[in-house]
């Protein structure tokens, strides 16, 4: 009988069972810093004993800075037999050090998360995430191989005519990757003359990494005729939340994180259902133990439950606190300009948002590619409208396939 859950008795725990388990990691885990780590010994000496998971706020957060500044003060235990680097995408890299149980403790956790998506032992895995310095790609292998799943290593420095090659030809039915990879990959594919959905054997596409719009995950499952899922994860902790297969949000492995959503300026906690930064305590890991660390992703918990009969709460990704846009003294995000556009399909095919720099002052141009018999005059002052808001300078309106599939 093929089983639902990878662990049915975490995954569909009662979450006021899930809150005491809560409770106690981070009692131990607060006694555990103390005594073992530099950085919180010296932060927490005047914070009394933690009893609950509700005492948390009265710990201080943790910002990426700190790590970057401070990675040996991080350093927890002697016995670390990995040190792995985030990419340091906007700042400096960030220094993580794992010990054997760490890892493991991760690597459980992502095939518990790709179990729920579908994989299983019969897949064939085109696994096209970086490895190196980065835990991604070690992280994921190793989820597969407690599956039982094969795994083609192809990560992301392979030349693409070869790793396209050995995907087809090796009839990959999953492929691992990040929405920038897949939108390039795919582009790439139409381009040879190949057609994604007859000429491989891909099922299911996983991406991680990134944010996925909505439009981009409708084109690739269209192009490949394949299930596309999006996870979340990060190299401070592993992966941390994913879709099941009923595609209602993200799972978060409360088992392994204490969540909090705040306002990403005053800190404080944002209300039921509202956008904030997400804020994570991983509670299994001691190699580099974190409390209340600061993600600087904008996330928002959804109250809805999901069919699967999973109890985990849902999260949806929105995106970057520090992809804010400046604009007439105007704080925009992305994710603002997604939700407008998204509401024109299938009208408006793909879009383009470009910040332009024009004597000192920031310019906004928007460049949508509309479907074709599409009255362009009338799809534009809907955008228009539709954005009224935002002082918007160039809005162009381009026929099908001016865009380049990307994220």
């Amino acid at each position: 009988m093929n089983k639902i859950y990878w662990n049915e008795n975490i995954e569909t725990m009662e979450l006021d069972l899930i809150k005491n388990l809560q409770s106690e990691k981070l009692s131990y885990l607060i006694k555990y810093v103390k005594e073992n780590s530099p950085y919180y010994k010296d932060i927490l000496k005047s914070i009394s004993e933690i009893r609950t998971v509700d005492d948390i706020t009265i710990l201080p957060f943790t910002d990426p800075h700190h790590l970057i500044d401070n990675p040996f003060r991080f350093k927890s235990c002697k016995n670390v037999c990995r040190i792995h680097c985030s990419g340091g995408t906007v700042t400096s890299p960030k220094i993580l050090f794992f010990t054997s149980e760490d890892l493991n403790t991760i690597c459980d956790l992502a095939a518990r998360k790709f179990y729920m998506m579908g994989v299983r032992s019969s897949d064939r895995v085109a696994l096209m995430q970086p490895f190196d310095i980065y835990l991604v790609g070690f992280g994921h292998m190793e989820a597969y191989k407690q599956i039982g799943a094969e795994v083609i290593p192809l990560g992301v420095r392979l030349e693409q005519y070869f790793a396209v090659n050995l995907m087809k030809k090796l009839q990959a039915t999953i492929i691992d990757s990040s929405p920038s990879i897949i939108a390039r990959l795919t582009n790439a594919i139409i381009k040879s003359g190949l057609k994604p959905a007859e000429d491989f054997s891909v099922k299911k596409i996983i991406l991680a990494g990134e944010k996925i719009r909505e439009s981009l995950r409708e084109f690739i499952e269209r192009t490949w005729e394949a299930e596309v899922f999006n996870d979340y994860g990060l190299t401070e902790m592993g992966i941390v939340a994913a879709e099941c297969e009923k595609h209602t949000g993200l799972h978060i492995a409360v088992d392994h994180y204490i969540v909090e959503v705040v306002d990403p300026l005053s800190g404080g906690r944002v209300q039921e259902e509202e956008i904030g930064e997400l804020v994570l305590t991983p509670l299994n890991l001691r190699g580099t133990p974190l409390l209340r660390y600061r993600t600087g992703d904008l996330v928002k918990i959804k109250k809805t439950t999901c069919s699967c009969g999973r109890t985990h709460p849902l999260i949806e990704m929105i995106g970057r606190k520090d992809e804010t846009l400046m604009i007439d003294g105007i704080n925009l995000y992305p994710y603002q300009f997604d939700r407008a556009l998204e509401k024109f399909a299938p009208e408006v095919l793909n879009y383009q948002i470009i910040r332009e720099n024009i004597g000192e002052v920031d310019r906004l141009r928007i460049m949508c590619e509309v479907a074709q018999n599409i009255d362009k005059d009338k799809i534009k002052s809907k955008i228009f409208y539709a954005l009224k808001h935002v002082s918007i300078d160039f809005l162009e309106i381009l026929e099908k396939s001016s865009i380049e599939r990307c994220v």
